[in-house]
């Protein structure tokens, strides 16, 4: 029995767009409108591929670059929508971005793309690898993509029970340095803003700011809002003081 699962909330223009792509690769898309459940008109329609063809999909959308905002065709399709980057790592600190991010972006009719860059240790050196290596290498690929599928179902609930707003969103897995891979990816995304949160799961208690969270502060030229831990509020009208830091830039 096929199981699908939800690869990414698109207008239907894009949701058009990427199931014509990926039914080209002999993968079944299945559309579904949300306002059908939300009676909220103009939400977005939900991309769902069956969980045995999701790799294969990420594969797909990551290696062509399907949406590039470098393509004036993506923001054409977009309507020159706003774009909010939400960097995760699963802890709990990642549905607090979240919640925060969506929240904005309902508020200021954005969309929100969620993004996770995970470091495989396993690089096999030739074709003929070891086969517990291969194994392991699988296996947090596997893992990866169970985390960001739990992650956005534990967000589709939220958008059902009325706790979170309904926003387009989609999201993407990368390998490699988060912090770098995060730079990359907005350098092409182009987002209005990056929503992080300030601690990771082994942050020491006595960091004001996480690790990767300050270095992706430090390297990118995007607005970034870094989301303390134990923030409850949604509401951005009481938010009575903002904090504005600028990294310096060096002359050549």
């Amino acid at each position: 029995m096929k199981k699908f699962v939800t690869i990414a909330i698109h207008t239907i223009e894009k949701a058009e767009k990427l199931k014509q792509i990926l039914s080209a690769e002999g993968i079944e898309i299945h559309l579904h409108q949300i306002d059908e459940d939300l009676k909220e008109p103009g939400i977005g329609v939900r991309v769902r591929v069956d969980i045995a063809d999701l790799s294969k999909a990420l594969h797909i959308i990551e290696s062509r670059n399907i949406f590039s905002y470098s393509n004036k065709e993506t923001l054409e399709r977009d309507n020159l929508k706003k774009r909010i980057l939400i960097p995760v790592d699963f802890s709990p600190h990642s549905m607090q971005a979240c919640t925060f991010a969506f929240n904005l972006a309902k508020s200021i009719d954005a969309k929100v793309k969620i993004i996770h860059i995970y470091f495989n240790p396993f690089y096999p050196k030739s074709f003929i690898e070891q086969e517990k290596d291969t194994k392991q290498y699988k296996d947090i690929e596997e893992k990866v993509k169970e985390n960001i599928q739990r992650l956005c179902n534990d967000i589709d609930k939220k958008i059902q029970a009325g706790d979170l707003p309904s926003v387009n969103y989609s999201y993407l897995i990368k390998e490699g340095l988060p912090e770098e891979e995060i730079v990359l990816f907005a350098d092409d995304y182009k987002p209005d803003l990056i929503v992080m949160g300030t601690r990771g799961k082994n942050q020491k208690k006595g960091d004001l700011i996480g690790r990767v969270t300050a270095n992706v502060i430090e390297m990118t030229h995007f607005p970034l809002m870094a989301i303390p831990e134990g923030t409850l509020f949604t509401d951005f009208k009481r938010i009575k003081i903002y904090a504005f830091f600028q990294t310096p830039v060096q002359e050549t």
